[in-house]
């Protein structure tokens, strides 16, 4: 098995990738075209009518998604998320792709996650390496031990800036847990930063559970049970191998120069 130098990067490029097909799929279930790849016809929702518009108009460059050594600032990731759920008119679009996803999709921190030994291994390996997948990625799993709750941030943008990618990394993160696990996770409560007002009753299928908005943290508690839960397919020798490569990673990141973008981030 081999990573780029970057996993982030080829996780984040899988990511654009899928969305934009999740937007094609919107399209044809409202019964309107699809104009992501041809150039010239009547424009979709907000102006938006190609991908390279799309990516464009998020600031990220189609050889910067493809490039080896590059990572895309959050900033630019969230803004593509809110201009993608702009353009299909789906206030969920985050959280409906989340869904869609694979595991393996994540990168390299995806990995760590599918060969911890438990949940609550892989949540602690996700805070350790975090800073693999975004410098602005922010976990805490302080009160994991006694209260099984997670909560994590992103810097470099207000709550309202970056709901779908907010709504999306949640989404993805239990749906993950349960691919990995063959477990139906139920958490005991869910919350969220920014606000909604629509559609909440969706969120409370998937999660199984009560789920707020505009409250003060993004927040996650599971049950202790749920916690020791095993991940099924896990490999320690192969574990030990990933944690060498993400601190790897990290000091290379760490040794480069920031671009201003991500010393805005930090």
């Amino acid at each position: 098995m081999t990573f780029s130098a970057t996993p982030g990067c080829r996780s984040q490029s899988s990511s654009h990738q899928n969305a934009f097909r999740q937007c094609e799929r919107k399209r044809e279930r409202q019964g309107r075209p699809n104009n992501y790849d041809q150039p010239g016809k009547p424009p979709i929702n907000h102006g938006i009518s190609s991908k390279h518009q799309l990516l464009t108009r998020a600031g990220i460059s189609e050889r910067a998604l493809q490039a080896k050594d590059a990572r895309i600032p959050f900033t630019k990731n969230a803004a593509f998320f809110e201009l993608a759920a702009e353009a299909t008119d789906d206030s969920n679009l985050g959280f409906e792709f989340a869904q869609s996803r694979d595991t393996g999709d994540a990168g390299l921190l995806g990995y760590v996650g599918l060969n911890s030994p438990t949940v609550k291994d892989a949540l602690k390996n996700l805070s350790r390496y975090r800073h693999v997948m975004s410098d602005a990625l922010e976990i805490n799993v302080d009160e994991l031990e006694n209260s099984a709750t997670i909560r994590w941030w992103r810097r470099g943008l207000a709550p309202a800036r970056c709901r779908q990618y907010m709504e999306f990394g949640t989404t993805n993160l239990i749906r993950g847990l349960r691919e990995v696990t063959r477990h139906r996770l139920r958490p005991i409560r869910v919350t969220f930063s920014h606000a909604r007002n629509a559609r909440i009753k969706e969120f409370e299928r998937f999660f199984v559970c009560p789920v707020e908005f505009g409250r003060r943290a993004n927040l996650i508690e599971l049950s202790q049970t749920d916690l020791s839960v095993p991940i099924i397919d896990a490999d320690k020798r192969l574990l030990d191998v990933l944690r060498g490569y993400c601190t790897e990673v990290l000091a290379k990141h760490r040794n480069r120069p920031p671009s201003l973008i991500e010393t805005v981030e930090r």
